[in-house]
């Protein structure tokens, strides 16, 4: 990569990551009409809005149950409340970072709490490979039982999306030098217990990452119904687990680090296997625009409040 001299390298591949994003949804925008979406967008209920919001409301809450049966695993006590207000800060981070490395930030505060890095790491990992092995299941799912009557050409591309993902994945030796390599001594000798941590988890508490698995498959279900429910009100009916199929696809795209958070990907991904269940394209965008809005928006707003919450008391 160029190399400008009054520019951070990391700004200079954030502005390229923000310049792909802003590209994709202009195709898209240019592709199905401005005019479009927006007749479209006024003509939804918004009950749809107070909807996706009680849903990234549950799914919020059963993110840092998940951290604190973890911890509790690790022999870490912490209050519930404090793990969700995390939970909130990682959400509004996940929406800027790519590859939803933003839960990484939840070290940060667990080591507020003086939680060391090596057991915060450990839990953090843990989930995210719970959440990879769910999604990258359900795609594989999807492909084969969904897709029987799909083009070549498309399940060339879709796999092309999961290799790309495989190859992101096994290169997280980068991760392993930002997270180790990077980090001050001080930070190192924290990370002295993240593989004994591991090894407590896997070996020792085998049902606490079946609880987290199980409320995995259940969020991506929950996550699902946000979709079915907009197509309902639409009156488009689609079977739910074909909608958790197209999430789990949609998600795992957002692993490759182009874009932002995978924003444009995620998106155009969606409109295309909607587009092959019969949703026309301006529906599809019209779900994808109300919901970047209200999770950005509540997300930041309920941190806001619990923050001011822990302020007063």
């Amino acid at each position: 990569m160029i190399k400008i001299k009054w520019l951070p390298q990391k700004n200079i591949s954030m502005l390229i990551k923000i310049t792909i994003s802003l590209l994709i949804l202009s195709i898209i925008f240019y592709k199905i009409g401005i005019g479009n979406i927006y007749t479209r967008l006024i003509s939804n209920s918004p009950i749809i809005i107070f909807t996706i919001i009680l849903l990234l409301l549950i799914n919020f809450l059963i993110d840092a149950f998940n951290f604190l049966l973890l911890l509790k695993a690790l022999k870490v006590k912490i209050k519930y409340l404090k793990i969700f207000t995390y939970v909130l800060i990682t959400a509004v981070f996940g929406a800027l970072i790519p590859g939803k490395m933003g839960q990484f930030v939840m070290a940060y505060y667990l080591k507020k709490e003086k939680i060391k890095m090596g057991k915060s790491l450990a839990i953090i990992i843990i989930d995210k490979i719970i959440s990879l092995i769910v999604l990258i299941s359900i795609a594989i799912f999807a492909i084969f039982s969904l897709f029987k009557d799909i083009t070549n050409i498309s399940i060339i591309i879709i796999l092309l999306i999961l290799i790309l993902l495989i190859i992101f994945v096994i290169s997280a030796k980068k991760i392993k030098q930002l997270i180790v390599g990077k980090l001050s001594y001080r930070f190192r000798d924290n990370l002295k217990g993240l593989s004994n941590n591991f090894f407590i988890l896997f070996k020792k508490h085998k049902k606490y990452l079946i609880i987290n698995f199980i409320l995995t498959v259940i969020k991506s279900f929950i996550t699902g119904y946000q979709l079915y429910f907009y197509l309902h009100l639409n009156n488009k009916t689609i079977e739910l687990i074909k909608i958790v199929y197209v999430n789990a696809i949609t998600s795992l795209s957002t692993f490759i680090p182009i874009t932002i958070s995978g924003l444009g990907l995620r998106e155009g991904t969606g409109i295309f296997l909607l587009k092959h269940l019969g949703i026309d394209s301006q529906l599809s965008i019209g779900f994808y625009i109300i919901w970047i809005f209200v999770y950005y928006s509540f997300a930041l707003g309920l941190y806001l409040l619990l923050s001011q919450y822990k302020k007063n008391n």
